[in-house]
Protein backbone atom coordinates (compact mmCIF):
# COMPACT_ATOMS: atom_id res chain seq x y z
CA UNK A 1 0.00 0.00 0.00
CA UNK A 2 0.98 3.57 -1.08
CA UNK A 3 2.26 6.14 1.82
CA UNK A 4 -0.42 8.71 0.82
CA UNK A 5 -3.04 5.67 1.00
CA UNK A 6 -1.81 5.12 4.16
CA UNK A 7 -1.58 8.63 5.31
CA UNK A 8 -5.37 9.31 4.02
CA UNK A 9 -6.77 6.16 5.75
CA UNK A 10 -5.23 7.53 9.04
CA UNK A 11 -6.54 10.55 8.56
CA UNK A 12 -9.85 9.03 7.87
CA UNK A 13 -9.65 6.88 10.99
CA UNK A 14 -9.02 10.27 13.07
CA UNK A 15 -11.80 11.96 11.89
CA UNK A 16 -14.22 9.04 12.31
CA UNK A 17 -13.00 7.48 15.78
CA UNK A 18 -15.47 8.09 18.66
CA UNK A 19 -14.45 11.30 20.57
CA UNK A 20 -12.03 12.58 18.04
CA UNK A 21 -10.37 15.76 18.91
CA UNK A 22 -12.44 17.10 15.82
CA UNK A 23 -15.80 16.19 17.76
CA UNK A 24 -14.66 18.41 21.02
CA UNK A 25 -13.34 21.35 19.22
CA UNK A 26 -14.38 24.46 20.32
CA UNK A 27 -16.56 26.28 18.34
CA UNK A 28 -15.66 30.02 18.54
CA UNK A 29 -13.78 31.95 16.11
CA UNK A 30 -10.16 31.84 15.99
CA UNK A 31 -10.37 35.77 17.33
CA UNK A 32 -12.55 34.77 20.29
CA UNK A 33 -10.12 31.98 21.28
CA UNK A 34 -7.64 33.80 21.10
CA UNK A 35 -8.95 36.39 23.31
CA UNK A 36 -9.96 33.86 25.77
CA UNK A 37 -6.23 32.74 25.30
CA UNK A 38 -4.44 35.50 26.60
CA UNK A 39 -1.17 34.01 25.61
CA UNK A 40 0.00 30.68 24.01
CA UNK A 41 -1.04 28.90 20.84
CA UNK A 42 -3.82 27.60 18.72
CA UNK A 43 -3.50 24.58 17.03
CA UNK A 44 -5.42 22.67 14.26
CA UNK A 45 -5.29 20.17 11.96
CA UNK A 46 -6.99 18.35 8.64
CA UNK A 47 -6.51 16.22 5.61
CA UNK A 48 -4.44 17.67 2.68
CA UNK A 49 -4.99 18.30 -0.72
CA UNK A 50 -3.71 15.15 -2.92
CA UNK A 51 -1.46 17.15 -4.71
CA UNK A 52 0.21 18.84 -1.62
CA UNK A 53 3.01 17.08 0.89
CA UNK A 54 5.51 18.29 2.99
CA UNK A 55 8.46 18.00 4.99
CA UNK A 56 9.29 19.69 8.44
CA UNK A 57 8.78 23.73 7.57
CA UNK A 58 8.71 22.95 3.45
CA UNK A 59 5.86 22.46 1.60
CA UNK A 60 4.76 21.50 -2.47
CA UNK A 61 2.25 21.28 -4.38
CA UNK A 62 1.69 20.32 -7.94
CA UNK A 63 1.54 23.14 -10.21
CA UNK A 64 -0.46 23.33 -13.47
CA UNK A 65 2.18 21.90 -15.41
CA UNK A 66 2.81 18.99 -13.34
CA UNK A 67 6.05 20.39 -11.90
CA UNK A 68 6.46 20.90 -8.24
CA UNK A 69 6.13 24.46 -6.95
CA UNK A 70 8.28 24.81 -3.35
CA UNK A 71 6.05 27.52 -1.19
CA UNK A 72 7.91 27.49 2.35
CA UNK A 73 11.91 28.52 2.82
CA UNK A 74 13.52 25.64 4.52
CA UNK A 75 16.20 23.78 0.94
CA UNK A 76 17.49 21.14 3.33
CA UNK A 77 15.83 18.58 1.61
CA UNK A 78 16.69 14.95 3.08
CA UNK A 79 13.28 13.53 4.37
CA UNK A 80 9.97 12.37 2.94
CA UNK A 81 7.57 14.27 1.57
CA UNK A 82 4.62 13.58 3.67
CA UNK A 83 1.12 13.97 2.31
CA UNK A 84 -0.90 15.13 5.65
CA UNK A 85 -2.22 16.34 7.78
CA UNK A 86 -1.77 20.51 7.33
CA UNK A 87 -0.71 21.35 11.05
CA UNK A 88 -1.36 24.90 11.45
CA UNK A 89 -0.31 26.73 14.85
CA UNK A 90 -0.91 30.29 15.90
CA UNK A 91 1.00 32.19 18.68
CA UNK A 92 -1.15 34.50 20.64
CA UNK A 93 -0.26 37.22 22.65
CA UNK A 94 -1.70 39.49 24.40
CA UNK A 95 -5.19 37.72 23.46
CA UNK A 96 -4.09 38.35 19.46
CA UNK A 97 -2.80 35.93 16.70
CA UNK A 98 0.35 37.38 16.21
CA UNK A 99 2.48 34.51 14.28
CA UNK A 100 1.38 31.24 12.00
CA UNK A 101 3.05 28.46 10.90
CA UNK A 102 2.27 26.26 8.66
CA UNK A 103 3.64 22.36 8.08
CA UNK A 104 1.86 19.16 6.26
CA UNK A 105 2.83 15.59 8.06
CA UNK A 106 4.10 14.52 11.69
CA UNK A 107 3.69 16.73 14.50
CA UNK A 108 5.81 19.51 15.42
CA UNK A 109 8.28 17.78 17.81
CA UNK A 110 9.49 21.50 19.15
CA UNK A 111 9.46 21.11 23.04
CA UNK A 112 6.18 23.52 24.05
CA UNK A 113 8.39 24.88 27.54
CA UNK A 114 5.84 26.76 29.37
CA UNK A 115 3.14 28.16 26.65
CA UNK A 116 -0.18 26.92 27.20
CA UNK A 117 -1.79 24.94 24.04
CA UNK A 118 -5.38 24.84 23.00
CA UNK A 119 -5.26 22.50 20.54
CA UNK A 120 -8.78 21.95 18.34
CA UNK A 121 -7.69 18.68 17.02
CA UNK A 122 -7.92 17.31 13.73
CA UNK A 123 -10.86 19.54 11.90
CA UNK A 124 -13.13 18.55 8.99
CA UNK A 125 -11.52 20.48 5.70
CA UNK A 126 -14.25 23.32 5.34
CA UNK A 127 -14.20 24.34 9.34
CA UNK A 128 -10.71 24.74 9.11
CA UNK A 129 -10.81 26.73 6.23
CA UNK A 130 -13.65 28.71 6.87
CA UNK A 131 -12.06 29.50 10.21
CA UNK A 132 -8.89 30.80 8.25
CA UNK A 133 -10.48 32.79 5.87
CA UNK A 134 -12.63 34.14 8.37
CA UNK A 135 -9.21 35.40 10.24
CA UNK A 136 -7.69 36.71 6.91
CA UNK A 137 -10.91 39.49 7.77
CA UNK A 138 -10.50 39.88 11.22
CA UNK A 139 -6.76 38.98 11.74
CA UNK A 140 -3.89 41.27 11.57
CA UNK A 141 -2.42 42.06 8.09
CA UNK A 142 0.82 40.19 9.11
CA UNK A 143 -1.44 37.22 9.72
CA UNK A 144 -4.23 37.42 7.07
CA UNK A 145 -1.63 37.25 4.25
CA UNK A 146 -0.57 34.25 5.93
CA UNK A 147 -3.56 31.79 6.54
CA UNK A 148 -4.68 31.99 2.48
CA UNK A 149 -2.37 28.87 1.77
CA UNK A 150 -3.11 26.45 5.20
CA UNK A 151 -7.21 27.72 3.47
CA UNK A 152 -6.09 26.55 -0.07
CA UNK A 153 -4.38 23.43 1.52
CA UNK A 154 -7.70 22.11 2.99
CA UNK A 155 -8.69 19.18 0.75
CA UNK A 156 -11.72 19.17 -1.04
CA UNK A 157 -12.70 22.74 1.00
CA UNK A 158 -14.63 25.12 -1.39
CA UNK A 159 -12.86 28.62 -0.86
CA UNK A 160 -13.51 30.25 -4.16
CA UNK A 161 -16.34 32.84 -2.87
CA UNK A 162 -14.29 33.57 0.04
CA UNK A 163 -11.47 34.12 -1.88
CA UNK A 164 -13.22 36.23 -4.54
CA UNK A 165 -15.21 38.21 -1.95
CA UNK A 166 -11.10 39.14 -0.37
CA UNK A 167 -9.79 40.17 -3.62
CA UNK A 168 -13.30 42.43 -4.35
CA UNK A 169 -12.58 43.75 -0.81
CA UNK A 170 -11.26 47.57 -0.29
CA UNK A 171 -10.39 47.08 3.26
CA UNK A 172 -8.08 44.63 3.00
CA UNK A 173 -4.25 45.10 2.47
CA UNK A 174 -2.84 44.97 -1.28
CA UNK A 175 -0.69 41.78 -0.34
CA UNK A 176 -3.81 39.89 0.69
CA UNK A 177 -6.45 40.82 -1.79
CA UNK A 178 -2.91 39.69 -4.72
CA UNK A 179 -2.36 36.16 -2.82
CA UNK A 180 -6.32 35.73 -2.81
CA UNK A 181 -6.13 36.39 -6.76
CA UNK A 182 -3.12 33.90 -6.66
CA UNK A 183 -4.40 31.16 -4.77
CA UNK A 184 -8.07 32.01 -7.17
CA UNK A 185 -5.87 31.14 -10.09
CA UNK A 186 -4.77 27.41 -8.72
CA UNK A 187 -8.64 26.39 -8.45
CA UNK A 188 -10.21 25.28 -11.18
CA UNK A 189 -14.16 26.12 -12.26
CA UNK A 190 -15.99 28.02 -14.68
CA UNK A 191 -17.19 30.57 -11.75
CA UNK A 192 -13.46 31.38 -10.48
CA UNK A 193 -12.19 32.27 -14.76
CA UNK A 194 -15.44 35.07 -14.82
CA UNK A 195 -14.51 36.11 -11.54
CA UNK A 196 -10.80 36.75 -12.22
CA UNK A 197 -11.72 38.25 -16.06
CA UNK A 198 -14.60 40.52 -14.08
CA UNK A 199 -11.58 41.44 -11.92
CA UNK A 200 -8.98 42.60 -14.60
CA UNK A 201 -11.88 44.87 -16.07
CA UNK A 202 -13.11 46.39 -13.35
CA UNK A 203 -11.50 50.04 -13.78
CA UNK A 204 -12.25 50.66 -10.05
CA UNK A 205 -10.09 47.76 -9.05
CA UNK A 206 -6.03 48.56 -8.54
CA UNK A 207 -3.76 48.21 -11.49
CA UNK A 208 -1.27 45.95 -10.05
CA UNK A 209 -4.41 43.77 -8.57
CA UNK A 210 -5.91 43.38 -12.39
CA UNK A 211 -2.27 42.66 -13.03
CA UNK A 212 -2.15 39.91 -10.44
CA UNK A 213 -5.30 38.94 -12.17
CA UNK A 214 -4.38 38.29 -15.81
CA UNK A 215 -1.30 36.52 -14.16
CA UNK A 216 -3.64 34.04 -12.24
CA UNK A 217 -5.81 33.43 -15.76
CA UNK A 218 -2.16 32.70 -17.66
CA UNK A 219 -1.72 30.31 -14.97
CA UNK A 220 -4.75 28.23 -15.50
CA UNK A 221 -4.57 26.99 -19.06
CA UNK A 222 -7.84 25.86 -19.55
CA UNK A 223 -9.97 26.33 -22.45
CA UNK A 224 -11.69 29.39 -21.16
CA UNK A 225 -8.80 31.72 -20.54
CA UNK A 226 -7.41 32.32 -23.69
CA UNK A 227 -10.25 33.44 -25.63
CA UNK A 228 -10.32 36.06 -22.12
CA UNK A 229 -6.51 37.02 -22.33
CA UNK A 230 -7.64 37.63 -25.90
CA UNK A 231 -10.13 39.81 -25.34
CA UNK A 232 -8.42 41.94 -22.79
CA UNK A 233 -5.16 42.10 -24.99
CA UNK A 234 -7.66 43.52 -27.93
CA UNK A 235 -10.41 45.57 -26.37
CA UNK A 236 -9.23 46.79 -22.92
CA UNK A 237 -8.64 50.56 -22.76
CA UNK A 238 -5.71 50.04 -20.32
CA UNK A 239 -1.77 49.70 -22.59
CA UNK A 240 -0.29 48.46 -19.41
CA UNK A 241 -2.93 45.27 -19.20
CA UNK A 242 -3.02 44.79 -22.68
CA UNK A 243 0.64 44.09 -22.61
CA UNK A 244 0.56 41.74 -19.72
CA UNK A 245 -1.98 39.94 -21.56
CA UNK A 246 -0.18 40.25 -24.82
CA UNK A 247 3.00 38.93 -22.42
CA UNK A 248 1.32 35.74 -21.19
CA UNK A 249 -0.30 34.94 -24.37
CA UNK A 250 3.03 34.78 -26.24
CA UNK A 251 4.12 32.36 -23.19
CA UNK A 252 1.13 29.95 -24.26
CA UNK A 253 1.77 26.93 -26.49
CA UNK A 254 -2.14 27.40 -27.60
CA UNK A 255 -2.72 27.76 -31.48
CA UNK A 256 -5.82 30.43 -31.51
CA UNK A 257 -3.13 32.41 -29.09
CA UNK A 258 -0.33 32.26 -30.93
CA UNK A 259 -2.66 33.45 -34.13
CA UNK A 260 -4.10 36.31 -32.60
CA UNK A 261 -0.32 37.44 -31.64
CA UNK A 262 -0.08 36.86 -35.56
CA UNK A 263 -2.85 39.12 -36.56
CA UNK A 264 -1.61 41.71 -34.52
CA UNK A 265 2.11 41.92 -35.86
CA UNK A 266 0.66 41.83 -39.59
CA UNK A 267 -1.91 43.84 -39.15
CA UNK A 268 -4.84 41.95 -40.21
Amino acid sequence: MSKRRVATLLTLAAILAPGSPAAAADSGSLVELAAKLGEGEIRLAFPAREDACGCRDDIWIESLDGHRIHLNHDDDWDCDCEHGPVRVGLRVRDGEIVRIRTRIGEPDRIRDRDREIQDLGLLEPQDAADRLLELARSGSRRVAEKVLLPAYLARDAVIWPQLMSLARDDGSSDEVREQAVFWLGRIAGDKVTAGLVSLARDDAAELDLRQTAIFALAQRKDAACVPALEQIALQNPHPELRRSALFWLAQSEDERALDLIERILTGE
